[in-house]
């Protein structure tokens, strides 16, 4: 199964709308909730939610979940990935939070949890 949700068409939202679509999208996985929560009004210049991804039982992954948020500087990325039992991603249960930079082009990766560099 796998679901998605974007923002195409709208140019702000304020970061309590955002939380609220993060909420409802995201419903259950409260780790993950609390994670794009902290993301999000953290973010200095945030504009909207760009897009949100949600997959369980999805191909090799077990659930993996995406954020993609819009800034007046560039975009972040925040990801969740746990592997299925069985499967070459199965010791990884991991967050990934990627930050661009409009301007130069650059980007910086953070990563933690089990498993990422398995990949």
């Amino acid at each position: 199964m796998y679901e998605k949700k974007e923002f195409k068409d709208i140019e702000t939202m304020t970061k309590e709308e955002a939380v609220d679509e993060v909420n409802a999208f995201f419903k259950g996985n409260t780790k993950f909730i609390d994670q794009a929560k902290t993301l999000i009004y953290s973010t200095h210049g945030f504009l909207k939610i760009h897009q949100m991804r949600l997959g369980i039982d999805f191909m090799d992954w077990e659930k993996c979940m995406f954020l993609w948020i819009d800034t007046k500087f560039g975009n972040k990325h925040l990801a969740y990935d746990k592997g299925r039992t069985g499967s070459d991603t199965h010791g990884i249960d991991s967050y990934e939070v990627v930050i661009y930079d409009r301007d130069t082009m650059e980007k910086e990766e953070f990563h933690y949890g089990r498993g990422r560099e398995s990949l």
